[in-house]
């Protein structure tokens, strides 16, 4: 079974969006909430959103409430929503090609020792440079022509949210073992993608 990659959606509309960057045990390597976090993690967040989002019967969406924000006369939210939903399919493929380059040589780990655990925090690491990238992209397609305030959106974005990046020694107890198994699991083929949600909404 390939690993699971597991995103919860959380859209808190009812309070200001605000989080304490207090991890329940450990240090891990980077915490990020809503007062600290670079613009490229909450690019990321706002993507996933609004793909998790599309996945919901079609009475249920909010799409709409992610983009508001950014919304000129010149694009609808609709519209908006529709560019932005397959970004995160697109976004994925190249991150999981970029780490499986990184990891994997000829379908196996390219290292089998210590190494893995530098090549693992690099591999999360490279994740924000990616969306990073693509955030460029998005406000040349977007924010330059006036179709949509992107930037705005991000500044404003509605949900409270705390993201860390383990530090993958540390959370494995320094075990070489697991951390290759896991290794071998990710270079043995493609990686499957989980999506749950929930929300409180101002019914007012």
């Amino acid at each position: 079974m390939k690993p699971l990659l597991i995103f919860v959606a959380i859209v808190l509309v009812s309070q200001s969006a605000s989080a304490d960057c207090m991890p329940p045990s450990g240090n891990p390597r980077k915490c990020y909430d809503n007062t600290n976090a670079p613009l490229a993690l909450v690019y990321k967040l706002f993507i996933n959103d609004i793909f998790a989002d599309s996945l919901e019967d079609e009475e249920y969406r909010v799409g709409w409430h992610y983009v508001e924000a950014g919304l000129t006369p010149n694009m609808n939210s609709d519209d908006v929503v529709r560019y932005f939903a397959p970004k995160y399919v697109e976004i994925e493929k190249e991150v999981e090609e970029t780490q499986n380059r990184m990891l994997c040589l000829d379908g196996k780990p390219r290292y089998e020792g210590a190494e893995n655990f530098t090549i693992f925090n690099y591999m999360d690491d490279v994740t924000l440079t990616i969306y990073e990238k693509h955030l460029f992209v998005a406000r040349s397609d977007l924010s330059i022509s006036g179709l949509f305030d992107l930037d705005k959106a991000l500044k404003e974005y509605p949900a409270s949210f705390v993201y860390m990046f383990a530090g993958h020694k540390e959370i494995r107890d320094g075990s070489i073992q697991r951390i290759y198994e896991q290794a071998t699991e990710l270079c043995s083929g493609p990686r499957t993608h989980g999506f749950s949600s929930s929300r409180t909404l101002n019914e007012n």
